[in-house]
């Protein structure tokens, strides 16, 4: 099932599609995709770092922020040591690129 093997998991759907982003068992960020309601899933590394997730708000200090624009484009936002990185993908969380970062 999409997300179980995932800490700090973070998901979102879009027209039937989930998406979700976590930390695989190695500690590094990845996102897995599913259109069968995540019976399935594709898995794809978020530009292979070795993130901690970024704190999203005060409430859940946790877990990696994602969202989906109304574009479609995946938005994720993690922590590499002491940068703050948010990461774009426009192809489904197959392939991100760096949008931005804050040291």
């Amino acid at each position: 099932m999409i997300g179980d093997d995932l800490s700090l998991a973070t998901v979102a759907q879009r027209e039937g599609r989930v998406y979700v982003v976590g930390l695989n068992t190695s500690d590094l960020a990845v996102c897995q995709e599913s259109d069968d309601g995540g019976a399935t899933k594709s898995t794809f590394p978020v530009l292979g770092t070795t993130s901690a997730p970024l704190l999203p708000d005060a409430v859940e200090q946790d877990h990696p922020a994602l969202t989906i624009l109304p574009t479609g484009e995946l938005l994720a936002l993690v922590t590499q040591g002491d940068r703050i990185l948010t990461l774009v993908s426009r192809d489904d969380g197959e392939h991100w690129s760096l949008a931005g970062s804050i040291e």
